[in-house]
């Protein structure tokens, strides 16, 4: 019994892919080609885990990217009206405004209507058809099994060495075009996240100056008084 390549699709992606050698196959017995199929299987099943691992990392900093500078464009504009209301004497009166408003709340509380209370039975459903417990099992769909002569086995066993042999140098390709694309992600999120550190820097100062217009605010107001 011989392990095959099962998926159809990827066969005619692989005849599709540039040739290699296997020249040091030919005249290898059937154990031998067993355990360089194995071999090349597991390098090929790893690269094909890296290249998944690493676009999926890719994929989730792109994300993050957009997330940011989306809540940085928001900050932005919240923190230039902010500035303009500091300006032309807006945040002063609407802390004014706000503060006379509290005032009055404290004078005008109602007490709000208790809730009444509910009763009610929980409802239990039970399945009529319980699922027995399964065992989960991983199978990625690569490899198959079928009977073969020893001489149908070597010929499949070649021909299988030499698609992963395909698959393993279009993936180390693919692993090194992501990783490259995945640096590139990752030093434009440090420059979002430097330039979300010099936003935090310019909320912090206007904070300040909102504090110092609130207390400078209550002195004169002392003072007028």
């Amino acid at each position: 019994m011989d392990q095959v390549l099962a998926n159809s699709e990827l066969c005619s992606l692989i005849a599709a892919l540039p040739d290699v050698d296997t020249s040091d196959l030919h005249g290898l017995e059937l154990k031998q080609l067993t355990a360089i199929f194995e071999e090349t299987l597991n390098k090929f099943r790893d690269l094909s885990h890296t290249y998944r691992s690493e676009a999926d990392k890719c994929s989730n900093l792109i994300d993050k990217i957009k997330e940011l500078n989306l809540e940085l464009d928001q900050r932005e504009e919240r923190l230039q009206e902010r500035q303009q209301k500091l300006s032309d004497g807006r945040f002063l009166a609407e802390y004014r405004e706000e503060q006379h408003s509290t005032v009055q709340e404290v004078y005008h509380i109602e007490s709000a209507p208790a809730e009444p209370e509910i009763d009610y039975v929980p409802v239990v459903r039970l399945q009529s058809k319980p699922t027995p417990n399964r065992d989960v099992t991983v199978d990625d769909g690569l490899v198959s099994k079928r009977l073969m002569t020893r001489e149908e086995a070597v010929k499949s066993l070649i021909k299988h060495i030499e698609m992963l042999r395909k698959l393993i140098l279009n993936y180390e390709e693919k692993v090194k075009n992501v990783r490259d694309k995945l640096r590139m992600v990752e030093e434009e999120l440090g420059r979002i996240r430097e330039a979300e550190q010099a936003l935090l820097e310019r909320e912090e100062l206007v904070t300040s100056r909102e504090r110092q217009v609130i207390a400078e605010s209550v002195s004169n107001s002392f003072v007028g008084a």
